[in-house]
């Protein structure tokens, strides 16, 4: 009888990492998010398994800082997400996904693979905590709170969880001014306020002039007393293609 073919086993996907911090991160090590490796073909009725795809490490703090790439055993200030082996042939699994947002980026490491499609680094604005901005892509949209009752709010790389971008001195309505970029006019935007005291208030701002490329909005705001966190939303319809 004719012997029948099977598979070794194929070697897993790498999976996802997510480090956030309100104040900074430091990689001094090696962050890895790999995939596995597949088995070789031991014989003419088996065949090697494939190889495992890489996983993807997001990191997000105001701050992240990382020593220069040292190829030492082991590596220090390194991030992967490389695709696994597949046993003898050789073949690659795909590589992964890295992003690294941080309002100041101080990270010196080495970052595999390194490339446009597959790394994203960028800074943050005060009130979109996580949003990344690339100068690599054109027309990144963006959006930020430019002032708060008359008080112009400093942007990146000065910006902070830890201290106050603005004090207000009055629970009554004040005005807060927003600067969106490469954001359509007919856009809606939404300023979530987070207190740990007052829950979620939403404030929803009203487009002024400008254009696409750099408009104006401003709202009325009511700020509850203690500290608040203010975090922007966009929405849009994309281009009738």
């Amino acid at each position: 009888m004719p012997q029948a073919t099977t598979r070794s086993g194929g070697g897993a996907g790498g999976g996802a990492i997510i480090i956030a911090s309100s104040t900074q991160i430091t990689n001094n090590g090696f962050i890895a998010a790999e995939g596995g490796s597949g088995t070789s073909r031991s014989c003419c009725s088996v065949i090697g398994g494939g190889a495992g795809s890489g996983g993807a490490i997001r990191l997000m703090a105001p701050t992240i800082t990382g020593a220069p790439y040292r190829p030492c055993c082991p590596a220090r200030g390194f991030i992967s997400v490389s695709g696994g082996v597949t046993g003898r042939s050789g073949e690659l699994g795909g590589n992964g996904r890295i992003r690294i947002e941080a309002f100041n980026h101080q990270y010196a490491g080495a970052l595999f693979p390194d490339d446009a499609a597959s790394v994203r680094v960028g800074g943050l604005t005060a009130t979109t905590p996580f949003l990344p901005t690339d100068p690599r892509v054109p027309k990144w949209p963006s959006i930020h709170v430019t002032t708060i009752n008359g008080i112009a709010i400093t942007q990146e790389p000065f910006a902070s969880f830890a201290v106050p971008d603005a004090t207000v001195s009055t629970t009554g309505l004040v005005t807060v001014v927003f600067n969106t970029k490469n954001i359509k006019t007919s856009a809606v935007l939404t300023f979530h306020l987070v207190s740990p005291d007052s829950g979620v208030i939403k404030a929803t701002p009203t487009f002024i002039s400008g254009t696409e490329a750099s408009g104006t909005w401003s709202a009325p705001v009511s700020f509850p007393i203690g500290f608040t966190r203010g975090f922007l939303q966009a929405t849009w319809a994309p281009p009738v293609p």
